[in-house]
């Protein structure tokens, strides 16, 4: 219902008007309005008397509908659905004609996804035991199933936007007992992340590789291709493109753990990427997305940023020196971050086996960086 007509009706001076104007006159899906809530929130406390206070907004709008209750109704052809939060009931018609008058008896609706020109939003009333559609909107609306329950951290993952998934790379997910093993030591301050990155120039190939090392030998490790065209995929992109995955597999595990306070040191051996982690991007500005590692640092940074503002997350980043295996192939001989900078060199040769970098996408991470922004609007997807 629009705002003045709330209005009128709050006031006592009510109004004659009927159609689409006095109903379904609905916001587009999101938070409601600061200014409708303020209305709306005088109006219930006026109305209820002095006994109710609402400190808090009570809902969202959802498919084009005001449901503060979490239901609301759709006509498809001559039946009427109602949704209940992410149940969906049906209501016969008194007739194989009528459209307008349904028995009040709830079947489970349990139909595949509808069309969304068939499927309308209307309002309902309840009188003399049967329910009535009062009015209907012009806008079409699509049932759709919820989503899946997340579980695991493997969901939490499902549920990322493809191109956050593939900055994460394809990941080895552990068994149960090994992820709670990473998230006691992100708690206590013992886990160490280390990445690695590689670029075959004359195969026009990149890649990068990443690993969450718990002390009593738990791991989390993802690898993947670094994409781009050939002159963007640099050692510094490659390697940066590590880190970043790192830090958001870490907000996956932070997220569905609910940590609060972790620590984590994270090694590299490309100073340029470990100095912009030490310097926190002090003089990073979104102008900066420009360059050709932009989408990528606009996305570790919001992650960093989100990390420490949610969780309290800290972090140090080191140097490592590469290729210390050249020498000595003796890995039992290396302090741990030496010989997990060593593997996840070897990890991204493993990666060149995947699936084919995709040269479009950095332009498209570029233009559209704030969908890369995981933490500033959802997560969250998610996430």
């Amino acid at each position: 219902m629009a705002n003045e007509f709330l209005l009128a009706y709050y006031q006592g001076k009510g109004h004659g008007e009927t159609g689409r104007r006095t109903r379904l006159n609905w916001l587009p899906i999101g938070e409601l309005p600061q200014s409708w809530w303020k209305l709306w929130q005088e109006f219930l406390e006026g109305w209820c008397g002095a006994a109710l206070h609402i400190s808090e907004p009570l809902g969202v709008w959802y498919a084009d509908s005001e449901v503060l209750t979490l239901c609301c109704f759709y006509l498809y052809e001559n039946r009427l659905i109602m949704q209940q939060r992410d149940t969906y009931y049906e209501f016969a018609p008194f007739s194989q004609r009528t459209t307008k008058c349904f028995n009040t008896q709830a079947i489970e609706f349990r139909d595949t996804p509808l069309a969304a020109q068939d499927v309308k939003v209307v309002d309902v009333a309840y009188r003399s035991n049967s329910i009535y559609v009062i009015s209907q909107s012009t806008m079409t609306s699509v049932l759709t199933g919820s989503a899946p329950p997340v579980r695991s951290l493997k969901d939490l993952y499902r549920d990322l936007p493809p191109e956050v998934q593939r900055v994460i790379g394809h990941v080895e997910w552990p068994q149960p007992h090994a992820i709670l093993d990473i998230v006691d030591s992100i708690r206590t301050g013992t886990i160490m992340g280390v990445s690695d990155g590689s670029v075959r120039t004359t195969k026009n190939r990149a890649s990068h590789a990443w690993i969450l090392h718990a002390p009593n030998g738990s791991k989390l490790i993802g690898r993947g291709p670094v994409d781009g065209i050939s002159e963007t995929r640099t050692s510094h992109r490659v390697e940066l493109q590590g880190q970043t995955a790192l830090f958001l597999a870490l907000s996956l595990i932070i997220q569905f753990y609910q940590i609060i306070g972790g620590k984590l040191t994270t090694f590299c051996d490309n100073m340029s990427v470990v100095n912009k982690l030490k310097n926190g991007w002090q003089q990073w500005r979104y102008k900066h997305t420009k360059v050709p590692d932009g989408d990528l640092q606009a996305l570790l940074h919001e992650t960093l940023k989100h990390l420490k503002r949610s969780s309290g997350l800290s972090y140090n980043t080191e140097w490592v020196k590469a290729h210390q295996d050249d020498d000595n192939p003796d890995l039992c001989s290396f302090p741990g971050e030496v010989a997990l900078n060593v593997r996840m060199d070897s990890e991204t040769k493993e990666a060149y086996l995947l699936p084919l970098h995709m040269p479009a996408l950095p332009q498209k991470l570029r233009n559209q960086c704030s969908r890369l922004l995981l933490y500033s609007s959802r997560c969250s997807q998610t996430t």
